[in-house]
């Protein structure tokens, strides 16, 4: 019912500096990761994930290997829940942090980035001569909530919401 992964990689990493005053480097980096997923019921799934890395750089699950021995972050990479119900297949709805649920790039979202918020797929496969499936996704990620504790000096929250529409043609 559910499906356990992770992994463990250490490396070494050397910076080598042609200019003066920019000392050659070198530095250990270890990466831990761990999670699971898997049905919930009929009609939901979920799963949660941890990974090392810097809680200020959503981008990386790598530590250094330094600082007097000094114990390593661990953090929440993903933690996630997709309503996926039996009785309507074209439907997705996903809450949480979780994976990209749209196609993507490195060039549009960096692949170690885990967004949080909000995802809704409708997808239909079509018997039409040329358009084997059409797909319509919408997204609201979250990524600044602001309390400032007075109204005077209030700041917007920060989000971005997409959306996009896409077909298989028949080959």
């Amino acid at each position: 019912r559910f499906r356990f992964n992770g992994d463990v990689r250490v490396r070494g990493e050397s910076f080598f500096q042609d200019f003066p005053n920019f000392p050659d480097r070198n530095r250990g980096r270890i990466r831990v990761r761990f999670g699971f997923d898997g049905k919930l019921s009929e009609d939901f799934t979920g799963g949660i994930y941890l990974a090392t890395g810097s809680l200020g750089d959503p981008t990386t699950t790598n530590e250094t290997l330094t600082n007097f021995f000094d114990k390593k972050t661990i953090g929440l990479d993903r933690g996630f829940i997709t309503y996926n119900p039996i009785a309507h297949k074209w439907i997705s709805l996903t809450a949480g942090k979780f994976s990209p649920t749209w196609n993507k790039t490195s060039v549009t979202f960096d692949p170690d980035l885990n967004p949080e918020g909000f995802s809704e797929k409708l997808s239909w496969d079509l018997k039409m001569p040329l358009v084997k499936n059409f797909t319509v996704q919408a997204m609201q990620l979250l990524y600044n909530e602001s309390n400032s504790g007075s109204t005077a000096n209030a700041r917007q929250d920060s989000y971005a919401i997409g959306q996009s529409a896409a077909t298989i043609a028949r080959a």
